[in-house]
């Protein structure tokens, strides 16, 4: 029964003019072109101001006036103002002390004077004037202890009215009006939201191949796109990351610090790379081959199989080198059980 349906299926092949040895693959192909556009790869970075700082009080005392969260201020602009009455009070008694002091070393120096024109005279005691001397020398370091002291309160008040260092908006208040704040607590946290720049880290190899100056591509989410200029490169790798810091000054005041974008590097190429679909890669246990279409026998079609070496690739194509030329064709569907050298037929 069994040699009967093996002999059968013989003469059926036989009538119908094939063989299974024989068979043409059904594949469509595609011409190997040359490289139109750079490749890039995307790394990942954010846009920060080039200018955040977080103000800090320079003066113990309860806030009287502080600028509000989200607010646009100007460079010079009012951003706090503490209570100062008790220092203005303190700062009133030292200019009383200064005019006391002042006066007394009006009186001793005239008394001096007089005194040094009757030891002239040998009318008064040496003792007597080295006295009126010392006290008028004391007279004098009251006068300027006075007025240092005055300069110390005066500074001491102006550290209470606190300006903004450049225009900027508030983005945090650490605190509130009414609040009782020691030197040195943290008050708002100021941004310039027109100074933008993106920061990325980005592996060694990579920072060697970046230039200052470079221009870069970069993107949002939404895709929109603008171009940044690197301004700043790390001298070094992180120790734990192994990555390097890079900064981009960005000309765009519509991009807000924080938000998450992609920067376009451009990936090295050497020479000689075509590209061609992704499809037409098959990896075999030697690497990634492709099937170039060449003439066969008796007209017909049929495929060498091409050992390839893939320099980039996205999902839809691949750049590679190998022993292609441009304008070869290739198979990019049906290759999965092609043989070298089998022939093949094109489907429409």
């Amino acid at each position: 029964m069994r040699a009967s349906f093996k002999l059968l299926a013989g003469t059926l092949l036989a009538l119908s003019g094939f063989s299974l040895s024989a068979s043409a693959a059904s594949v469509t192909t595609t011409e190997v072109s040359a490289v139109s556009e750079h490749p890039v790869s995307w790394i990942n970075g954010s846009v920060s101001s080039s200018e955040t700082v977080d103000i800090s009080a320079e003066a113990s005392g309860r806030i009287v006036s502080l600028a509000a969260f989200g607010e646009q201020v100007q460079a010079g602009d009012g951003i706090l103002r503490q209570d100062d009455k008790q220092l203005q009070l303190e700062l009133k008694v030292s200019r009383l002390e200064l005019k006391k002091a002042e006066q007394s070393q009006r009186y001793l120096a005239a008394e001096y004077k007089r005194l040094s024109s009757l030891a002239k005279k040998s009318s008064v005691s040496r003792v007597d004037l080295d006295r009126a001397a010392h006290d008028l020398a004391m007279a004098e370091i009251d006068v300027d202890f006075s007025r240092t002291q005055i300069e110390r309160l005066e500074d001491r008040i102006q550290r209470t009215r606190l300006t903004a260092p450049f225009d900027g908006r508030v983005n945090t208040r650490y605190q509130q009006p009414g609040q009782y704040v020691s030197t040195g607590d943290r008050l708002l946290q100021l941004v310039n939201t027109t100074e933008l720049e993106v920061r990325m880290q980005v592996p060694l190899d990579v920072a060697d191949r970046l230039k200052a100056e470079q221009s870069l591509t970069i993107k949002k989410d939404d895709n929109e796109q603008a171009v940044a200029s690197i301004s700043q490169m790390a001298a070094g790798a992180d120790k734990q990351s192994r990555l390097v810091e890079v900064r981009l000054d960005l000309e765009s005041d519509s991009w807000l610090p924080g938000t998450p974008v992609q920067v376009a590097i451009p990936v090295p190429l050497p020479n000689d790379v075509k590209v061609l679909p992704r499809d037409a890669l098959v990896l075999r246990e030697t690497g990634h081959v492709v099937f170039r279409v060449v003439d066969g026998d008796e007209g017909k079609l049929s495929v060498l199989k091409t050992p390839v070496n893939v320099v980039y690739g996205d999902k839809n194509t691949a750049i590679v080198t190998g022993e292609l030329a441009i304008g070869d064709d290739v198979v990019v569907r049906g290759s999965n059980r092609l043989r070298d050298k089998q022939d093949i037929t094109l489907q429409k």
